[in-house]
């Protein structure tokens, strides 16, 4: 089985290895990115396409456009998960997680295991199934 690729996407690099850690509970094969924000995520390695993307999609810099808008404009394929502390839901993702509710963590980890397990996500390794 190939792994699936995550891209995790948020200024806290103890939040962003906390996710990685509850990912690697999951008995799946996974390739974990890490971008920090924008200005990340625009030099992320050429030819990677996650088969999931969580980001903090809010911030933005004066560089670049939100961090959320920008991951949807380079994985137009790949499943988006907000985990934002603003609350409402975000045109550019397929699913929001506010920040700071108890189960947050739960709801990002079992989003992703639900992408990864229903096929929704093979798309963008360039599989059948992919965001509807």
């Amino acid at each position: 089985m190939e792994p699936f690729g995550v891209l995790l996407i948020d200024d806290s690099d103890d939040l962003r290895r906390l996710l990685e850690l509850n990912l690697s509970l999951i008995d799946l094969p996974w390739q974990i990115h890490h971008a920090r924000g924008p200005e990340e995520l625009a030099r992320i390695e050429p030819g990677l396409i996650p088969h999931v993307v969580v980001v903090d999609g809010g911030y933005s810099s004066r560089e670049h456009p939100p961090a959320g808008m920008m991951a949807r404009q380079m994985f137009p394929s790949s499943w988006i998960v907000s985990f934002s502390g603003t609350p409402g839901s975000h045109p550019w993702a397929d699913a929001s997680i506010l920040k700071g509710t108890p189960d947050a963590l739960d709801q990002v980890i079992d989003t992703v295991r639900w992408v990864t397990r229903s096929g929704v996500a093979t798309e963008a390794a360039g599989g059948e199934g992919g965001r509807p």
